[in-house]
């Protein structure tokens, strides 16, 4: 790696690359790791939004959110008669394969994130979408 001296898109990614490559060995004697937000630079900074350092072994805000949901679903907590969500489920979509692993409630349109498992990248799902190929089997 070379010595940045403008800060550009490339060199951002050089820094996001730096430190993850780099922390996670300086963090795992503590028991730590960390996750990276998205990142805004201008000509001679770049910062991150949403570092977060978490004990080894901690779920994410979204699988908590989604455990928080489901929950919720199943107790018919609200009195709203939500369809209740089988998480272990692995449905089909347009010919893929799908696992539900996360939520986002702030995000109105499109809560729900589900892992496509032929390419493994995460997508978002709006709530209907998410209810027809999650919903329990007889509830």
């Amino acid at each position: 790696m070379s010595v940045i001296t403008q800060m550009d898109r490339n060199a951002a990614r050089e820094i996001r690359e730096i430190l993850t490559n780099e922390l996670p060995d300086l963090l795992a004697p503590y028991g730590l790791k960390f996750e990276l937000g998205g990142a805004r630079y201008d000509d001679d900074s770049v910062k991150f939004t949403g570092f977060r350092l978490m004990i080894e072994g901690a779920l994410s805000p979204t699988v908590k959110a989604l455990q928080e949901e489901l929950e919720s679903r199943a107790t018919d907590e609200w009195g709203m008669g939500a369809i209740e969500l089988d998480a272990d489920k692995i449905a089909d979509y347009r010919g893929d394969k799908y696992t539900l692993v996360g939520y986002k409630p702030r995000n109105r349109k499109y809560p729900f994130i589900m892992k496509n498992l032929s390419n493994g990248k995460n997508y978002k799902f709006d709530v209907r979408a998410t209810e027809q190929m999650f919903a329990k089997e007889g509830a």
